[in-house]
């Protein structure tokens, strides 16, 4: 599979890896279950290394392990300003430059330019 799981086939039903290892070894999943591991190992088939869960727990589990990606200032999907900028977006208006002129310059709203001067976007830059 794309994610780095085995494809494995258990009582004629293709599935990943580690899900069949788990049914195999005679533990149950229900559909909305899945195989997740302590490991972070995406093919890992090791019952040691696997626990049933659903997403939820899934996705808990990866919060408080921090394996999710960053999603702050520039490794945000949605950001229009990288993090270098905002120094300079700062000195510029206090400066006297307008922010309706540095929104036009760097294609945003004059009010995305207000919220980053006022440290209401982008604070700890």
């Amino acid at each position: 599979m794309k994610d780095g799981r085995g494809l494995f086939t258990h009582a004629g039903v293709r599935m990943s890896a580690p899900r069949a290892a788990i049914l195999r070894s005679g533990q149950s999943l229900g559909r909305d279950q899945m195989a997740c591991h302590h490991c972070d190992n995406p093919a890992c088939v090791n019952l040691a290394h696997l626990y049933v869960g659903d997403a939820k727990s899934n996705a808990r589990d990866a919060w408080l392990r921090n394996r999710f990606p960053s999603r702050k200032g520039d490794h945000h999907p949605r950001v229009k300003i990288p993090d270098s900028a905002i120094a300079s977006i700062r000195v510029r208006v206090a400066s006297g430059e307008t922010r309706t002129a540095l929104a036009q310059e760097l294609g945003v709203s004059q009010a995305h330019i207000s919220r980053i001067v006022l440290g209401k976007n982008r604070v700890n830059v």
